[in-house]
């Protein structure tokens, strides 16, 4: 399966941002030979996967909003030192 994961931060006001993001899934050729062999329909597949792909979206994307701001503060601290 084919996963294009868009993130985007838009800032609110001096302290405070808005993370989002969009999951995009496609199937890749390859998943698509391996369910005919399997006589699976793709919609089935679909369909089965929807709750487990929804519920490691809600899991995961709090751990990556938490990994950008860690990231923006320490860069955010460090501009602050050098300028001093």
């Amino acid at each position: 399966m084919g996963v294009i994961w868009d993130l985007s931060v838009k800032k609110i006001d001096g302290n405070t941002c808005e993370f989002s993001n969009e999951v995009h899934r496609s199937f890749t050729p390859e998943l698509l030979d391996s369910l005919a062999k399997q006589g699976i329909p793709r919609e089935v597949f679909q369909s089965a996967r929807k709750s487990v792909s929804e519920a490691h979206n809600r899991q995961e994307t709090p751990l990556i909003a938490k990994c950008i701001e860690r990231h923006a503060l320490r860069n955010a601290s460090s501009a602050k030192m050098a300028k001093a």
